[in-house]
């Protein structure tokens, strides 16, 4: 009872450290997804990623009195190919009648392969369909885009505060770890020790008399260790002739117990 006691409440100790450290696995692998799912919107080419961060205010037309956002002319952002924007600034100006003339502006950005084009267009919701078909009809790329000033800040300062948080669920899932893996360790080498007290008491019986040591060697000398120690321990249990083992056991004239530590030197 005394020893099934440490044995037993060892094992109710691992579960709740095992459901700790996947808990906070779990909380950390929700992270990637979000942080990726920010990150996607800001890559790929201009034909699909996000434009939030591209477009500002200095594309809009202003009203020179109010300084406004003017209402009547509004701006239509086209993707184009870099090969093709000759072609583009020579006909942007047919894709309706209300374009405004030369009004075509090239923002900024560092796509290799497309370049960004804002023109100015009446601002008649109707006449939409008819600029998109005849953007289309040309093998350009409109890009619906409504301008929101707080919307670059506010996807940046999540992503930020996501890959703080990121950092910060990372650091306690390897502070668990650590710390449950070190009461995980000791646990075992008590069970170990329960293990190698009872065979021994099994063996040499009450009151205990017996000496409990570890060995530690190398492949090379493994041979010759067991022959040593069976040679010094042959009376300690029964003669190795009488000996009997499980299949693919190996059996000796003393208690023996191996511990494979390697895994705990071994690269990850």
């Amino acid at each position: 009872s005394a020893l099934s006691t440490p044995a037993g409440n060892f094992f109710p100790e691992i579960n709740d450290m095992n459901t700790d450290v996947k808990k906070k696995q779990a909380d950390l692998s929700a992270f990637p997804p979000r942080l990726n799912a920010i990150q996607r919107k800001h890559s790929g080419n201009l034909l699909t990623r996000d434009l939030d961060d591209i477009i500002t205010m200095e594309y809009y037309c202003r009203d020179e009195h109010t300084k406004r956002l003017s209402e009547k002319i509004v701006p239509y952002f086209i993707v184009v190919s870099k090969h093709r924007e000759k072609e583009f600034l020579e006909t942007y100006e047919y894709f309706t009648e209300y374009t405004v003339p030369r009004s075509a502006r090239e923002v900024r950005t560092d796509d290799k392969d497309y370049k960004l084009f804002r023109i100015f267009h009446l601002n008649v919701p109707a006449l939409e369909d008819d600029l998109k078909n005849s953007v289309e009809d040309k093998k350009f790329k409109l890009r619906p885009f409504v301008f929101e000033p707080q919307a670059a800040q506010q996807t940046s300062a999540e992503e930020s505060e996501l890959a703080r948080k990121h950092e910060v669920s990372k650091k306690e899932v390897i502070t668990s770890i650590r710390t449950n893996f070190s009461e995980m360790f000791m646990g075992w080498f008590h069970l170990k020790a329960i293990r190698v007290f009872v065979e021994s008491v099994l063996w040499y019986s009450l009151p205990p008399n017996f000496q409990v040591m570890m060995i530690t060697t190398d492949d090379r000398h493994i041979g010759g260790l067991r022959s040593k120690l069976a040679s010094r321990f042959s009376q300690a249990k029964c003669s190795q002739a009488n000996m009997t083992a499980e299949e693919g056991e190996e059996n000796y004239p003393y208690v023996n117990l191996d511990l494979d530590l390697d895994w705990l030197f071994e690269e990850p």
